[in-house]
């Protein structure tokens, strides 16, 4: 069925029309599909400070609804969403900006960067020792120890500990480690040390 544009006035075929129950005569909108793209931006355009506002407190007002609707769009559509990112990853014209946004998150989460790497790093090394721990489960721990090594009190960059050293049989989960400091990492080395009741019970000490 031959429709007519009553902006561009050209006559094209239906398909080239949006659906619109609210026109009687025909069932489509009155622009073409271009016509109405065109409209939509200049219109955005036209009032792009107060359209971004009202999309912010939109956001900010239903963020855990929107939150929730994403959820349940990437469990239902796992493949579509893996290609999808590879897809945006890779592309010439998108790449340099995820690279971009990668650079800029890591600028602005230095502590979190550095927990996840840290959650890497222990998945890398240690998977066949059995376990793991997420980079979430890693803050949380020194959070609740106020961020301080366990073994001297300092403030300071803290490294992940076994409790029970992996060459003793000790797991890599998060029951498992406690936050000490580099120097007292090292000169823990492989005892069974736990720092985490503050008395430090030492077993099996040379």
């Amino acid at each position: 069925m031959l429709l007519r544009c009553s902006r561009c006035k050209s006559s094209k075929d239906s398909s080239e029309f949006y659906p619109d129950p609210y026109h009687v005569q025909t069932g489509f909108a009155s622009y073409c599909k271009e016509c109405s793209k065109k409209v939509a931006r200049a219109s955005y355009a036209k009032n792009k400070i107060a359209r971004r506002a009202q999309k912010t407190k939109y956001h900010r007002e239903n963020a855990e609804t929107e939150r929730l609707t994403r959820v349940r769009y990437v469990a239902k559509n796992p493949e579509k969403i893996r290609n999808f990112q590879c897809q945006y990853r890779s592309a010439p014209a998108t790449r340099k900006i995820y690279l971009d946004s990668i650079k800029r998150w890591n600028r602005k989460n230095p502590v979190k960067l550095k927990a996840y790497r840290k959650s890497a790093d222990h998945k890398r090394r240690m998977w066949k020792k059995g376990g793991s721990f997420t980079a979430s489960e890693w803050l949380a721990l020194c959070n609740l120890y106020g961020n301080r090594c366990l073994g001297c009190g300092d403030c300071c960059s803290l490294t992940a500990d076994h409790v029970v050293p992996l060459k003793l049989g000790g797991r890599n989960t998060i029951d498992n480690i406690q936050p000490l400091c580099l120097r007292c990492n090292v000169k823990k080395g492989i005892k069974i040390i736990d720092f985490r009741n503050g008395k430090g019970n030492r077993h099996g000490e040379d």
